[in-house]
């Protein structure tokens, strides 16, 4: 599978052949633009895994992950960012949201991606239009250096704008749309519907999946004269693909399951704790990473 570069009004696009769709008869749209790829990076703390982008406001640049991405560190510490295959350490200052919002913003000491505009905003947004996510799922991502600066090119996933709710005095984006681990930090991205050809925004920060519990069960294989009015209403009988009959008993053990509840925070929140500190390295549009 192959990766094309276009420029369309000075805005380089990133087309995975995969993603395009289809508008009209031979209209073709990029699914996602490099002023977002090119702000993806692979980070880890330790053994841990995770995403985090670069936003530009006010001139200066910034690196915006989740808070849980960066609970190693303390105000000060080193992050490790992967480029050309080799884990780069790079001192960040670091500062975060207040609780419950999972955004933390970091400060590097110079600037580490290109300057595509990238607005940071929700204004456009509408409930259930596509939304899309990057990152990096099991430290998962495409090899082509060359595209990017030497920085790994993240994987896409699409979600549906379901709607926002205040979760501890705290705006949450709730999408449908399944996440894996890894993705926790990286930029939640949309089309601007009332723009037409609109390069993407970034509308909040992916926390993660909304979880839930179920049982877990221990069959037992019965005849089906065995089956009891009790069973029956409880649905604890389950046919096999071999044509057995189950009984399932709880064993009073649970497990964790994914909704495809996928959650995120809005952008708003990193923009106010930048706002706050704004001591970020000045940022170059002629810089190249």
């Amino acid at each position: 599978m192959g990766v094309r570069a276009l420029h369309a009004h000075g805005v380089k696009l990133i087309v995975a052949l995969l993603a395009v769709y289809c508008l009209g008869a031979g209209e073709a749209r990029a699914q996602l633009t490099t002023n977002v790829y090119d702000r993806v990076l692979m980070v880890r703390i330790g053994t841990a895994y995770g995403t985090a982008f670069a936003l530009d406001v006010d001139g200066r640049q910034y690196i915006v992950t989740a808070k849980h991405v960066v609970a190693g560190l303390g105000t000060e510490g080193t992050l490790l960012i992967d480029k050309s295959d080799m884990w780069v350490p790079v001192q960040v200052k670091v500062f975060r949201c207040d609780d419950p919002v999972d955004i933390a913003v970091l400060v590097p000491p110079r600037q580490l991606t290109v300057t595509y505009p990238l607005e940071a905003t929700m204004q456009g947004v509408r409930y259930g239009q596509d939304m899309y996510f990057a990152g990096f799922p099991y430290g998962l991502h495409t090899n082509a250096p060359a595209l990017n600066g030497g920085y790994p090119v993240a994987f896409v996933k699409k979600a549906v704008m379901s709607g926002e709710i205040s979760e501890a005095g705290a705006s949450e984006i709730l999408l449908e749309g399944y996440n894996n681990p890894g993705f926790s930090g990286g930029p939640l991205v949309y089309r601007d519907l009332d723009r037409t050809a609109s390069v993407y925004k970034v509308a909040g920060v992916i926390k993660g999946f909304r979880a839930d519990i179920a049982p877990i069960f221990k069959q037992e294989v019965i005849r089906p004269d065995q089956v009891t009015q009790d069973d029956i209403a409880k649905e604890r009988i389950v046919r096999s693909h071999d044509g057995r009959t189950l009984r399932l008993n709880e064993t009073g053990e649970v497990v964790k399951l994914n909704t495809d509840i996928l959650v995120a925070y809005n952008i708003s929140y990193a923009l106010a704790l930048i706002r706050k500190n704004p001591i970020g390295p000045v940022s170059s549009a002629a810089f190249k990473p």
